[in-house]
């Protein structure tokens, strides 16, 4: 019994700074979880304080993806924690079935982006997102746990004691490893991990050791997911490998961008492609959206004067095609009005009589063109006309 109040079950797991047991709350008669410090950090004071401190500021998030904390106490010189308890199991378990289809991604990867946006805006920041961390419940909603317990030992121990303590560096950012501080780009790359995880059945960097494992993660490059699962949304890849960028500015600025481009699902091709049975569809490589258009029959029969598709929702590249299609039948029609005026003038200025100069003398002079020259038109066009009339001529 902890505190005349909690009374302790089975223990439901380790690490190497903690243990976690099943308990319940005999004065309230609900069913909690309890994780209490290890016995060889309980001795440390400023652990001590600094779990305690970090566990009353996690207590704030209310959040329907975060594991709920409902006290923080001290018991016979040991710190604990005492958290709401799921009857559902970890992502870890999950995961260790095999790799998960992309819908079930994109489901864990929104809701603990929902969890690290709300803890980031208070000045949270989780330092230890790993599958081990997201418990699952029957539903199939995820809750993110232990927000303040890596906190209080970052700051306390340092990189190298963080490192063993919170386990295996398989999910640690490149900059962590070289001791700098978490922030909120850090838990985004740490996700991006788990996410590379769940979609290829296994850890984005191999080693046989921790020290080749944090070489590899500085150093090296994950093998392409593209490559891995192709029958995935190649944007869905991009995303994950953003979130794992070496350097922290090439990542996503907050979880809600993240989040926003993962709902958007974008798929960044460089083609548009028109059906001709189905609504049309124009994939904008530049910022991954989606512009729906009109439908095919709208395509195929236009109003007069009207273009099928809304040149102001196409991409740059595209609205110039678009306006230089518009345009053709004007400059076909402008042609047509400049070639009479070329026919009709030599013959206009001397009565339909005037004799066409020696050949020999267009081969070495070229007079003024007998059309009028079109100002602001490319020069290309008033040659292309001057070449019309000497051929006509």
């Amino acid at each position: 019994m902890l505190s005349g109040r909690y009374q302790l079950g089975e223990r439901l797991g380790q690490g190497g700074m903690a243990e976690v047991f099943e308990a319940e709350d005999v004065r309230l008669g609900r069913p909690v979880a309890i994780k209490m410090l290890r016995a060889h950090l309980a001795a440390e004071q400023i652990v001590k304080s600094r779990f305690e401190l970090e566990a009353r500021t996690a207590a704030r998030l209310s959040h329907p993806n975060v594991v709920g904390i409902f006290d923080t106490a001290e018991d016979d010189g040991v710190a604990y924690i005492v958290m709401e308890r799921l009857p559902g199991t970890t992502l870890a378990d999950e995961l260790g079935r095999g790799p998960v289809s992309a819908e079930r991604t994109r489901e864990i990867a929104t809701q603990v982006l929902s969890a690290l946006q709300a803890a980031h805006e208070v000045g949270i920041v989780h330092r230890d997102i790993k599958p081990a961390n997201i418990l699952t419940c029957p539903d199939g909603r995820v809750k993110v746990a232990d927000f303040g317990i890596a906190t209080a030992m970052d700051e306390a121990t340092g990189i190298t004691m963080t490192g063993l303590l919170v386990g295996t560096p398989a999910y640690l950012a490149p900059e962590r490893l070289d001791g700098s501080p978490a922030t909120a780009s850090s838990d985004l790359y740490s996700l991006g991990a788990l996410l590379y995880v769940a979609l290829a059945g296994r850890p984005p960097f191999g080693a046989r050791n921790t020290l080749g494992l944090m070489a590899a993660i500085r150093d090296e490059e994950p093998e392409p997911l593209s490559k891995l699962r192709p029958d995935i949304d190649p944007a869905l890849c991009r995303l994950v490998e953003r979130a794992m960028a070496k350097d922290p500015a090439a990542r996503f600025s907050s979880a809600s961008e993240m989040a926003a481009l993962l709902e958007k699902e974008p798929d960044d091709t460089a083609e548009l492609e028109l059906r001709t049975d189905a609504t049309q569809v124009m994939e904008a490589s530049a910022r991954g959206a989606t512009v729906v258009m009109a439908r095919a029959e709208t395509a195929s029969h236009p109003p007069q004067g009207s273009s099928s598709l809304s040149v102001l929702a196409l991409p740059r590249k595209a609205r110039l095609v678009e306006a230089a299609r518009r345009h053709r039948v004007p400059l076909v029609f402008l042609g047509a009005v400049l070639l009479a005026l070329v026919i009709a003038l030599p013959l206009s200025a001397g009565g339909g009589s005037s004799p066409r100069p020696a050949p020999s003398s267009r081969a070495h002079t070229s007079p003024p063109p007998a059309y009028p020259v079109v100002k602001n038109v490319p020069a290309s066009f008033n040659k292309a006309m001057a070449n019309l009339e000497h051929s006509v001529g």
